[in-house]
């Protein structure tokens, strides 16, 4: 992970550096295990919390922002691309940063290049901040040629800043021509870019970056009203075919905070970080209910933390939109969590019974054999009058303790 020239962070889904290069440890104060906010300042901490959730959420694509690192010595602007990881089944892994310092990118490193390595699209603009060129990504994102921009005031005929703030920015770059990273927006649709303006002695250059989308909630007729939902015991998810959440109830809420780690949305995608056996087969069952168009009820065990495990009786069903004729499955969880620890105690107790009954049968009869076989070699001729009589008892007593071993275990194996 070492360079002369970047930093690199790997950190884990909450935001904490895993690892490190040399170059990130020598500029801030933050160690392993700590949160990468803690080396931003208040502005770049409130952009990097936004764009986080994102990333999680869309882990195929790449992520860049501006962010300002709190070194030991100054406070340091370094443009950072964000990639998830993840393994072959789309589960997390971690996040990984790759971070460039605004000094390198001013004066050592070729725009061009820069451009290339972070994915960024380019837009060239002179003096007057009017457009003068716009490269093939950026002619893709805003559908238009260069004829069409050519010339055009880019900031109020193409793209403008978001909100005063950023109008702000813009106005300080114009004054003093220092670097800044800008949020625009196509007044067309509403698209937002994250965009870096940089001064060069050939003009003005403008990286541009389109923002995820944040998902928009489901507008549709929802199968049920709230008192309906309300009325329904246990969790309840109501999913569309490609697992996208169309309503669910209180329980199926905290249900959902308890597997996912967070609040689950109406619009957003039922999907597992870590998916287990458990899961998939409930994933699966899903799919299999769309597809033969039956209902199916079973039982889930999954395992809440290292040595717990919850319990659930599970009914998946279609039901049919009135209005629009959608077909959604009916996810209805009953939580039977006591009642399978119960069981799993029961049938742990049960085990110890039997291991406790079958012993004697093969390590009681063993001495019981040994005491036989020397009653058989003791003479009674020997023995005076009165302990004749008792010897006479011991070998028929043996026997019949011998028989009754016999006996138990074969009651006892009759249950194996």
């Amino acid at each position: 992970m070492e360079s002369e020239h970047f930093y690199l962070v790997h950190l884990d889904v909450e935001g904490n550096v895993l690892n490190s290069n040399k170059r990130f440890i020598d500029t801030v104060e933050v160690s392993k295990k700590k949160c990468l906010l803690e080396a931003l300042n208040r502005e770049s901490q409130a952009s990097l919390e936004v764009e986080f959730d994102n990333m999680l959420s869309s882990p195929k694509s790449k992520h860049q922002l501006l962010l300002s690192l709190v070194g030991k010595e100054k406070v340091l602007p370094v443009w950072w691309e964000f990639s998830v990881i993840t393994t072959p089944e789309m589960d997390i892994l971690g996040v990984f940063g790759l971070g460039v310092d605004f000094k390198m990118l001013q004066y050592e490193t070729p725009w061009h290049s820069l451009s290339d390595l972070l994915d960024f699209g380019s837009v060239v603009l002179d003096e007057r901040l009017q457009t003068l060129s716009l490269d093939e990504k950026v002619r893709g994102w805003l559908e238009v040629d260069v004829d069409m921009v050519q010339n055009l005031a880019f900031f109020s005929e193409v793209l403008v800043p978001v909100d005063v703030a950023q109008l702000e920015k813009l106005n300080r770059y114009k004054r003093d021509k220092t670097p800044c990273a800008i949020r625009l927006k196509n007044c067309q649709n509403g698209e937002v870019f994250s965009s870096l303006l940089i001064y060069q002695k050939s003009g003005n250059q403008l990286f541009l970056m389109p923002e995820m989308k944040k998902t928009d909630k489901i507008k549709m007729e929802k199968p049920f009203n709230e008192s309906q939902l309300a009325a329904i015991p246990g969790s309840v998810w109501l999913v569309k075919k490609d697992l996208t959440l169309v309503q669910l109830n209180e329980e199926g809420q905290l249900l959902g905070q308890e597997w996912f780690g967070k609040s689950l949305e109406e619009g957003a995608k039922l999907c597992f970080e870590n998916e287990s056996m458990a899961v998939g087969k409930l994933l699966e069952k899903v799919a299999e209910v769309f597809c033969e168009q039956q209902p199916s009820e079973f039982d889930l065990r999954l395992k809440n933390n290292s040595s717990d495990f919850g319990f659930w009786k599970v009914n998946i069903s279609l039901i049919q939109s009135e209005i629009d004729g959608d077909s959604f499955a009916m996810i209805h969880l009953l939580d039977l969590s006591e009642w399978g620890k119960k069981l799993m105690s029961l049938q742990k107790e049960n085990n110890a019974l039997r291991e406790v009954a079958m012993k004697p049968s093969h390590i009681l009869r063993s001495p019981l054999s040994s005491m036989m076989g020397l009653l058989d070699l003791i003479d009674p001729q020997q023995l005076d009058t009165e302990n004749q009589k008792y010897f006479s008892y011991l070998k028929p007593l043996a026997k019949e303790l011998d028989e009754v071993i016999r006996n138990n275990a074969k009651k006892v194996g009759a249950f194996d």
